[in-house]
């Protein structure tokens, strides 16, 4: 004889073993923080409802691309959910770049009550948070995501600035730029200077003159010794595992600069991590 869903309802538990059971109030916030372009994620996973009966869902959650957090909601119904799963479905971020939260809520807005964190950490297109199995993590356990960034070529006379985002640590690595300067006698001796967006907490500069009418290639790295690899190439030690706080500076300060000197666009390597 058959069993009734009641029957069916008190036999759930047994057939999902490992589940939550939810009611139409609970639901799954998606909360994203993310700094690349294009990021859609797709919340996958699957439910066993009261007549025992495997259901699957899917849901599309689009991050925002400016390191803020993006927020979303998945309705559940009546059941016992038994996985979870979050993945970059559209979008190329390396690891380190997105970061997802899924929590099991009920209530909505500011009374909202969490009733479990299910997964939290890095994904990309490749890498996978699932509930359950994966470990809830930070934005900062992990290595940071590797970026080769072209920096703003500043104007005749002016010095280097670059600005860490809002909602993001750098960890300097290198910096390379040239520097022009003109017809004026000065010696000229270009310092790397990081500051927190008001106070200097370090510098890196080497004991080499750049004369007039001269172009000089500088590699600040934080590794090594400070050397004149030729005439023309400079290359000076900056400290190790410097960390950059958002709003932080890193910026250049030439003693002897001229007013038609001309410094490039600078390249530079950091790891970043989102602060979340």
């Amino acid at each position: 004889m058959p069993l009734s869903p009641d029957e069916l309802k008190q036999l759930a538990p047994a057939l999902s073993p490992h589940g939550i059971y939810v009611e139409g109030d609970d639901y799954l916030l998606v909360t994203t923080i993310n700094a690349a372009a294009g990021v859609v994620v797709t919340i996958g996973g699957r439910m066993v409802m009261p007549t025992g009966r495997p259901q699957p869902f899917r849901d599309r959650h689009v991050a925002n691309t400016d390191r803020t957090a993006a927020t979303s909601v998945i309705r559940l119904g009546e059941g016992w959910l038994q996985e979870v799963t979050a993945i970059v479905s559209t979008g190329t971020p390396m690891l380190g770049q997105t970061f997802a939260r899924v929590d099991l809520v009920r209530g909505d807005g500011a009374g909202r009550n969490v009733h479990a964190t299910l997964l939290q950490g890095p994904i990309t297109a490749f890498h996978r948070a699932a509930w359950p199995g994966s470990p809830v993590q930070t934005t900062l356990g992990l290595p940071g995501a590797l970026r080769s960034i072209t920096g703003t070529d500043p104007a005749a006379g002016a010095e280097l600035a670059e600005t860490v985002p809002t909602g993001a640590r750098w960890r300097f690595i290198s910096l390379r730029v040239s520097l022009t300067t003109d017809a004026n006698a000065a010696n000229r001796v270009p310092q790397l200077i990081f500051d927190d967006g008001t106070n200097v907490f370090a510098g890196a500069a080497g004991n080499f003159n750049q004369t007039a009418g001269a172009t000089f290639v500088y590699h600040f790295v934080a590794a090594g010794v400070s050397h004149a690899q030729s005439s023309v190439s400079v290359q000076v030690a900056t400290p190790a595992n410097l960390l950059i706080p958002a709003g932080g500076r890193i910026r250049s300060s030439t003693g002897g600069i001229q007013v038609g000197d001309n410094f490039t666009a600078p390249q530079y390597l950091v790891e970043e991590w989102l602060e979340g």
